[in-house]
């Protein structure tokens, strides 16, 4: 049996290589793991300094930060092919975690926001490396 009918040929790979949807998978891959280490790492100095009443709040921030980049990748994913735009479906899930915080008596409105945020950091060591090192290449 040949190699050459195992393997793709050089513009089949090209294909492969260059599919946006690749590169948008890695992204939200990478958003997913760098969230994910965020959070935990956070959600350990907070339960270091501040208790664990206060670090579960955050980390159930944590988990609806990771269902909002969920939510949100599956709608990126169906722009174009079954969407026209980005809805707002994603937003409901933020709002039902700020309502089900001030009605719960247990529960603590900052350190979930907060924890919610913990996105927003994965977000920002992603596109700080890659701005600086295309700041460099332009400079």
């Amino acid at each position: 049996m040949s190699t050459a009918a195992s393997s793709p040929s050089s513009g089949e790979e090209k294909k492969i290589n260059n599919n946006p949807m690749k590169e948008f998978y890695q992204l939200r891959n990478s958003l997913y793991l760098a969230t994910g280490v965020i959070g935990i790492i956070s959600f350990l100095l907070v339960w270091f300094f501040y208790g664990s009443n206060v670090a579960l709040n955050f980390l159930l921030g944590v988990c609806f930060s990771l269902v909002y980049i969920n939510l949100l990748a599956r709608e990126v994913e169906r722009v174009g092919v079954t969407k026209k735009r980005i809805g707002a479906t994603r937003l409901a899930a933020f709002a039902a975690l700020m309502i089900l915080a001030t009605r719960w008596q247990q529960l603590q409105l900052i350190p979930i926001f907060l924890g919610f945020l913990s996105y927003k950091g994965a977000l920002l060591f992603y596109i700080l490396p890659m701005s600086l090192w295309e700041g460099e290449q332009k400079g």
